[in-house]
């Protein structure tokens, strides 16, 4: 689609590259845990909401952005659980979480408008002005989404506080065969609604 994807992708390993001569391992495994909390977060919005289903649309890339969403929720307190095990404090956890938050949104903030500046459809005022609208109530940054990835700053926090039993097992009834083989199908995944 002429994204500059893999420019961004360069950019992006050398910032961390950057962060991991300048901040102690410890610090970096946090920010990691922090990021993974946003991931996921992210992931399970895109598997409960019909709302943002319907935004992913019916291309043939919505089986692997369904994929991947199960497969953040799935292995979302991974990085969390290693930091705890290697005796990460709560402090260090929630610098790691501010760190990690302004480098994500200072970077989706920069790479947006690089996208945007290099994309002719984003120099027409009223769709660049209707898109920034739906943008903002999108449901990846709804009330509940924000309330969720400021849970992470709670105290005692881990990311299993956000049960995902249920939509786990929904989504890999119907994203796995039998053999737990990845299924290849052009048929719409279930709804919130329609599994309930």
């Amino acid at each position: 689609m002429g994204y500059p994807t893999d420019r961004i992708d360069r950019h992006v390993k050398q910032l961390i590259t950057f962060f991991e001569k300048i901040f102690s391992d410890m610090l970096c495994l946090a920010g990691t845990a922090a990021l993974e909390h946003y991931t996921a977060t992210l992931a399970e919005i895109i598997l409960t909401s019909d709302e943002a289903q319907r935004l992913i649309g019916d291309a043939e890339v919505r089986p692997i952005l369904l994929w991947h969403a199960f497969e953040e929720s799935e292995h979302k307190a991974v990085a969390f659980d290693v930091y705890r095990a290697v005796g990460g404090s709560e402090r260090r956890r929630y610098v790691g979480m501010a760190i990690a938050s302004m480098f994500l949104f200072t970077e989706l903030a920069i790479q947006t408008a690089r996208s945007l500046a290099g994309d002719r459809a984003a120099y027409n005022p009223r769709r660049l002005l209707r898109s920034l609208n739906n943008f903002r109530n999108s449901p990846m940054f709804s009330r509940d989404a924000r309330q969720r990835f400021i849970s992470y700053n709670r105290s005692g926090f881990h990311p299993d506080d956000w049960d995902s039993t249920e939509v786990l097992d929904r989504w890999a009834k119907e994203l796995f065969d039998a053999d737990g083989a990845q299924r290849v199908t052009s048929d719409h995944p279930p709804t919130s609604e329609s599994s309930r």
